[in-house]
């Protein structure tokens, strides 16, 4: 099986909060191939800053889960480019009206479709977006 993950598993697998355990079992199953897009990247070291500057996690920490996510990304998963078809198709997903998307998470199901792949989120309006859509979404 091959998977997307978003910056909702991401951050948990390298700044401890609540969803850490679920993460960390999920990335362990076994006869997995992980994707990280350069967006999902970049939004999960934007969620370590914000965590830094309201206090939950301090700099020096942000910084650790910042380095440790990118070479995690070498190291143990496939990292994937952003591609102006994946901004054209998140366009068209948003401009649909017919599924209430934000434009970050339409870019991950844009991406998802490209790839023919099963995305990981554990943000639940973007996992019904996504089988809305036909996209599928990992257990």
């Amino acid at each position: 099986m091959t998977v997307l993950l978003d910056a909702s598993v991401l951050v948990p697998l390298f700044a401890r909060d609540t969803l850490t355990p679920r993460a960390l079992a999920f990335v362990a199953q076994a006869g997995q191939t992980l994707l990280v897009s350069d967006w999902a990247a970049l939004e999960t070291i934007s969620a370590f800053a914000q965590k830094a500057r309201s206090g939950a996690i301090t700099l020096r920490e942000a910084e650790t889960a910042r380095d440790n996510l990118d070479q995690w990304r070498k190291d143990f998963a496939v990292p994937v480019g952003l591609e102006s078809s994946d901004l054209e198709a998140a366009a068209k997903l948003v401009g649909a009206f017919l599924v209430n998307l934000r434009a970050p998470d339409a870019l991950h199901l844009a991406m998802a479709q490209r790839l023919n792949v099963m995305l990981a989120t554990f943000d639940t309006k973007l996992a019904a977006a996504g089988r809305s859509i036909s996209v599928a979404i990992a257990p």
